[in-house]
């Protein structure tokens, strides 16, 4: 379910991070499922455990996942997690589309490139 990619400019922490989010998007971790301890997943991606933390932090920050002292992390039980996750795509598109309107992007050229993205892409 987990893996990095060592040559990858994208830090590991984030790496597993996007990952998690991903798979709710999938529909394979749903609100309340537990999480790979920290110590098991460090230990089959063959890295530092505080790696893992990091991004098990990171997702608590954004109130992905939660903790519970002695019992391991969970994706949070907020039940439209999956809605919540899309919303902030949106946004973050949202902000892209208003950034390269500053730039002179075009909507013809936007068209083309959310065109080749829907016909290309693996969704």
């Amino acid at each position: 379910m987990f893996w990095i990619d060592i040559r990858s400019q994208t830090p590991i922490y984030e790496q597993i991070k996007q990952r998690v989010i991903e798979l709710i998007s999938l529909e394979i971790l749903h609100p309340g499922d537990s999480l790979p301890s920290v110590r098991s997943l460090a230990r089959e991606l063959g890295i530092n455990p505080n790696t893992v933390q990091k991004a098990y932090q990171e997702l608590e920050s954004e109130n992905i996942a939660c903790s519970i002292t002695g019992r391991g992390s969970f994706i949070s039980a907020e039940p439209n997690m999956r809605n919540l996750l899309k919303d902030r795509k949106l946004l973050a598109v949202e902000k892209a589309l208003l950034d390269g309107k500053k730039f002179g992007v075009t909507r013809p050229e936007i068209n083309r490139v959310v065109e080749t993205v829907y016909r290309e892409g693996d969704i």
